[in-house]
């Protein structure tokens, strides 16, 4: 269910790196894009509008609580709002944290998995040792390095550079 705690952590993560931008939690239920993918940063109108309409679906109102504004929160929705899905919040903070700075990356840089998006990720998780537990941003880190490996350009070697002398993650 998604409940202003959940709404509130959101805006607390994305707080640590940036301000003004607009996260959003959905249900698990409602897709953001791709299976493999748990959250998606709009960037297009035609995106906006869907997933504007998957919100307002009674399907998806189910999963919501009963206190929460859920059709103020739609309407703030927009380009490069950062949209994700509430399975995120089953996992560590540092996973948290990685999938909406994740996000935010794509707010900076680009639609496209690039290696600046992922490595604005990775440079944000490493700011935030002595914050977040470092065994579990290692956990993070090295779960997710097929997706870095799978990076595009720009990006690619800063990334591959900060992950093994930071890290020793060699991609």
């Amino acid at each position: 269910m998604i409940s202003n705690a959940m709404l509130q952590q959101a805006g607390a993560i994305l707080g640590q790196v940036a301000n003004g931008v607009n996260v959003v939690v959905v249900p698990q239920s409602m897709s953001v894009g791709t299976a493999e993918n748990p959250a998606i940063c709009l960037k297009s109108a035609i995106q906006v509008n869907w997933v504007k309409k998957q919100m307002a679906a009674p399907e998806v109102r189910k999963y919501v609580e009963d206190d929460v504004d859920w059709d103020g929160i739609i309407g703030t929705v927009a380009l490069d709002t950062l949209v994700i899905q509430e399975g995120v919040f089953d996992g560590t903070m540092a996973y948290r944290s990685a999938v909406i700075w994740h996000e935010h990356g794509h707010v900076l840089h680009g639609k496209t998995e690039n290696g600046n998006v992922y490595l604005y990720e990775v440079t944000s998780l490493a700011n935030a040792v002595g914050v977040l537990d470092d065994e579990e941003i290692r956990n993070v880190l090295e779960a997710r390095s097929g997706a870095y490996r799978a990076a595009v350009e720009p990006g690619v070697a800063a990334l591959r550079q900060f992950l093994q002398q930071n890290w020793q993650i060699t991609l």
